[in-house]
């Protein structure tokens, strides 16, 4: 009937205001758009190549800060052959983890002011002394540099992210 629905929306409205997560710890950094189109620009202008990298299991890479433990289901429990097995402590971030997100912009950033790239916005990062730009989503890097920048950031990169390697795109094609 339409007083249980209004009930349950009641419920929920509750449950919702009532969670203590903020945005910021929610949030997912992402590049505009009109950053990456200026990126492309950038890299026509200066003749630069564009190479897409991916960043496997990104979130497994990043270290948890405060102790998370959770529920080892029943089916887990039972196939290992240990019914006391009750709760695993997580070392490292996972993907859908409410602050997972936040906390790969962050080792990610960490990892690029290290090799000396300045935080631009959001997840746009610019090499502090050459052309090299980076945007990052989630797991997804564009790099526009010169091949030897290119081969030298893939060379230092996979140090601390296990990356997987797009072709390079030429921007010449577009500047006609």
């Amino acid at each position: 009937s339409r007083d249980v629905w209004i009930r349950r929306a009641r419920m929920v409205a509750r449950g919702f205001r009532g969670q203590s997560a903020s945005t910021e710890e929610t949030f997912s950094h992402t590049t505009p758009l009109m950053m990456v189109k200026v990126l492309m620009v950038i890299a026509m202008v200066k003749r630069l190549l564009m190479s897409a990298l991916d960043v496997s299991d990104a979130f497994l890479q990043v270290l948890q800060r405060e102790d998370v433990v959770v529920s080892v289901p029943n089916s887990v429990r039972m196939a290992a052959g240990n019914a006391n097995l009750l709760f695993w402590q997580l070392l490292k971030c996972l993907p859908r983890q409410r602050n997972a997100a936040t906390r790969g912009n962050e080792h990610l950033t960490n990892l690029l002011n290290d090799l000396n790239f300045e935080h631009m916005q959001g997840t746009l990062f610019r090499h502090r002394e050459r052309d090299i730009f980076l945007s990052a989503h989630i797991d997804d890097l564009l790099l526009i540099a010169s091949k030897e920048d290119i081969e030298e950031i893939y060379g230092k990169l996979p140090k601390q992210l296990s990356l997987k390697r797009s072709e390079e795109h030429t921007s010449e094609l577009q500047s006609r």
